[in-house]
């Protein structure tokens, strides 16, 4: 099985439906996790933390409704 480190503006991207990325990150984050495990660490967390108003906020960024990305 393959891992995928997910970059914070893939994830900005896709969580953005105006970004000009938004469906170039929506599918490479829905390839990598029909191919694989998808991760961020502690920094890519961080980056995200300042996009975030909450911890809610944070969780609702981090899953597509079904499963979270792995931190």
């Amino acid at each position: 099985m393959r891992s995928y480190l997910i970059d914070t503006n893939v994830i900005i991207d896709a969580a953005d439906p105006d970004s000009q990325w938004y469906a170039w990150s929506a599918a490479q984050l829905i390839s990598a996790s029909n191919d694989g495990a998808v991760f961020i660490n502690p920094i890519i967390y961080a980056e995200l933390a300042g996009y975030a108003d909450s911890e809610s906020q944070m969780a609702s960024i981090l899953s597509d409704g079904s499963s979270p990305v792995a931190v």
